[in-house]
């Protein structure tokens, strides 16, 4: 049984790891990004898919990937999920997201998932929840929160992160910023 640090489960008959992304992965993540923004999406590939609206840098997302590291799912060496980790150091890089620090400046000891994307053939099949359990392990002990924000036009985002007990924290127009207590008991 591996430990916390490289768990793994069975989905559906194929191995998918769920991990600490390496820089060798940063390359796939920016490939998966790219292929599900909502600009190369059809309207009704982001109704019914979702989608992810910021483009990150190759720069952006090693510097956004330490001291802890994106969480990745992968099926054999292919990357198919991330969800990134954003540490208030870096928002400075990103300036959509001022609105977002904005919004809960009065909220303490929290770490932003920055970004979510489940390769399409992947989705509904746990990926999301596994790479959840594996942030929150990650980050217990160091943060209260895991707080992110979801345009509401995403509501198969909005539906993922509901399902796993993320609640809305603040609505601002267009968007969602929704959080969840991260679970001291795993």
């Amino acid at each position: 049984m591996p430990g916390r640090n490289n768990t793994w489960r069975f989905l559906f008959l194929t191995m998918i790891t769920i991990q600490d992304a390496q820089e060798d992965d940063l390359l796939q993540i920016l490939d998966l990004q790219s292929r599900n923004l909502k600009i190369n999406l059809t309207p009704e590939e982001a109704q019914s898919e979702g989608f992810v609206t910021l483009i990150h840098s190759l720069e952006l997302l090693q510097k956004m990937n330490h001291p802890f590291a994106h969480t990745i799912a992968k099926d054999g060496n292919k990357v198919i999920g991330y969800a990134l980790t954003l540490l208030s150091d870096v928002k400075s890089d990103i300036s959509e997201l001022n609105a977002l620090y904005e919004a809960i400046s009065d909220v303490d000891n929290f770490v932003v998932m920055g970004q979510v994307c489940i390769e399409k053939s992947y989705r509904g099949r746990g990926v999301f929840r596994s790479m959840y359990e594996r942030m929150n392990q990650k980050f217990t002990g160091s943060f209260d929160y895991i707080i992110t924000e979801v345009s509401e036009s995403n509501r198969r985002s909005l539906e993922a992160h509901y399902a796993i007990g993320f609640s809305d924290l603040r609505i601002r127009p267009g968007w969602r910023i929704i959080w969840k207590e991260i679970d001291k008991s795993q």
